[in-house]
Order: C-alpha cells, then sequence, then structure tokens
C-alpha cells in the first residue's frame, strides 16, 4: 500500500483476521442466547468473556486503522475515482457494524438488542466479500499499470 509503512498492511490484515475470527467464535453464542436455538457447537465454559473481549479489542484497533487509511489511502482512491463502489462500500459496512456492535453491548431493549445482533452478522459476512473483492480487484488495477 502506497504511503504506508512497509509493515502497515500485515498488521491491518492480521488485526482483520483475529477480529473476523473472534467474531466467527461468537457466533454460536448469539444464536444460543439471542434466539435460543440449542446448538452443537460452542465456546467452552468461561471462554465467552475474553472471546468477546478480543473482539472488541481488535474492533478498537481495526477502527484505529481505518482511521489511518482515509488520510491517504482513500483520499487517493477517491481523487483518483478507484475502488469507488467497494471503497464506499466498505466504509459504510464498518460505520455499520461499529453502530450495531455499540447496540449489542448497551441497549437493553431485547427486541433491539436481537435485530443489532443479526445485522451485525449480516453486515459482518458482507464487509468480509466487498473486503477481498477490493483487495483482489485493487491488486489486479495495480499490476495492470
Amino acid at each position: 500500500m502506497l504511503g504506508y509503512s512497509r509493515g502497515f498492511q500485515p498488521v491491518l490484515w492480521s488485526v482483520f483476521a483475529v477480529l473476523w475470527a473472534s467474531g466467527f467464535l461468537l457466533v454460536p453464542g448469539v444464536f444460543l442466547l439471542r434466539l435460543e436455538w440449542n446448538v452443537p457447537l460452542h465456546l467452552p465454559p468461561g471462554w465467552h468473556g475474553g472471546t468477546a473481549a478480543l473482539h472488541v479489542a481488535s474492533a478498537i484497533a481495526a477502527t484505529v486503522l481505518i482511521g489511518m487509511l482515509i488520510p491517504v489511502h482513500v483520499k487517493t482512491g477517491l481523487r483518483k475515482g478507484r475502488q469507488m463502489v467497494t471503497g464506499i462500500a466498505l466504509l459504510s459496512a464498518f460505520g455499520l457494524l461499529a453502530l450495531t456492535g455499540l447496540a449489542i453491548n448497551y441497549v437493553s431493549n431485547e427486541m433491539f438488542g436481537l435485530s443489532a445482533s443479526l445485522s451485525h452478522l449480516i453486515v459482518a459476512i458482507l464487509l468480509a466479500a466487498i473486503l477481498a473483492i477490493h483487495a483482489v480487484s485493487g491488486r489486479a488495477q495495480r499490476l495492470r499499470r
């Protein structure tokens, strides 16, 4: 990624990987606690809190890293008109994840909490697909230049 130190991109992808993996591990708990579905696989007793804390910590780190992308990466992409659709979709999805993440943890209304949890899960899945498309097509564009 132009304009960033050599280690920035590996750190970015590592944080995203931890964020996704910890979120993935929390999904059965959402099904069990929010939907009251009996799921065969779930975290061992005592692991939920630590996994949730790891998820929140990696979300905070991801927010900082995304903020670091805005002045150079996002600004350059907007100015040059590259990756506009996937870039705007990514920023929107990250914003929705931040809002639904806050709602999951701080809203006491059970129905709204359920909606926030399911929205968070759906947006996270879509974000992973959009991020893959954004990265692969961006790399293809760079190789063509």
